[in-house]
């Protein structure tokens, strides 16, 4: 998230060099996965020898994932979750596509936000998580940030600027890094010992959900207004944060 968009928005940059385009940074991210693979190839020792012999039965997947919200130990919490994942795809979606149709960003400028983005996660999840964990439960993080997103959402409606997004994302991504991560452990928290591998699936599972859905609906939504996608996730903060009040101990 900090070097890989300007290095993308550099390499689709035919003005650098005369046979850059569109399909340059997936030719890239290919050399660096075999490359990546090679390593592991070379480096990587299997400690257990056994071999898998489970079958891979992708409807038996689907039970797995669905117990995340028949499990009343982390249902609410797992709701939580979603509800952030969405609004957060809801929110960097719609603003993504305000500085392409608005104000004309080139692929450099969207590579620069997007940067910023990553340092402030970077920033947040190997600084400020270990110093408010000391400090302030779970719970709270989580409802504050939370509120914080949601507060974003609306002021972004209200200030729909250029400048108003950028200067927005400081506070949203602050309160992405910091309450996805303490919903994350709340979850492994209240999974038991030989559940931690279910839990880290379920986790993953309900982002990719998110990120898969928000897409096509935040295309109709913007068909109306470029507004509504923001209060729609306004709002689904705002209900996660009721839900971590009311249920989370």
């Amino acid at each position: 998230f900090i070097f890989g968009p300007i290095i993308s928005s550099l390499l689709i940059d035919n003005t650098l060099v005369g046979w850059f385009n569109l399909t340059t940074p997936f030719y890239f991210a290919a050399i660096l996965a075999l490359l990546s693979s090679l390593f592991l190839l070379k480096t990587y020792k299997k400690i257990d020898k056994t071999q898998a012999t489970n079958k891979l039965r992708f409807i038996q997947k689907l039970f797995i994932f669905a117990r995340a919200f028949t499990n009343k130990n982390i249902r609410i919490t797992a709701l939580i979750y979603l509800c952030l994942q969405i609004g957060w795809a809801l929110y960097l979606q719609t603003n993504f596509l305000a500085l392409i149709q608005k104000y004309n960003y080139s692929s450099r400028l969207l590579g620069y936000y997007l940067s910023l983005l990553g340092v402030i996660f970077c920033f947040c999840l190997l600084v400020m998580v270990r110093i408010l964990t000391r400090y302030i439960s779970l719970k709270k993080i989580i409802s504050i940030t939370l509120v914080i997103a949601a507060i974003c959402c609306f002021v972004n409606v209200i200030y729909n600027s250029e400048i108003g997004i950028w200067i927005n994302i400081l506070p949203m991504s602050f309160a992405i890094a910091i309450g996805a991560n303490a919903i994350i452990t709340n979850l492994s928290d209240s999974a038991k010992e030989n559940e931690q591998g279910w839990m880290m699936g379920v986790g993953n599972s309900l982002a990719a959900l998110a990120w898969a859905v928000v897409p096509p609906v935040t295309g109709v939504l913007l068909v109306f207004s470029f507004n509504l996608p923001l209060v729609i996730a306004g709002g689904l903060f705002l209900l996660g944060t009721v839900m971590a009040v009311a249920k989370i101990d």
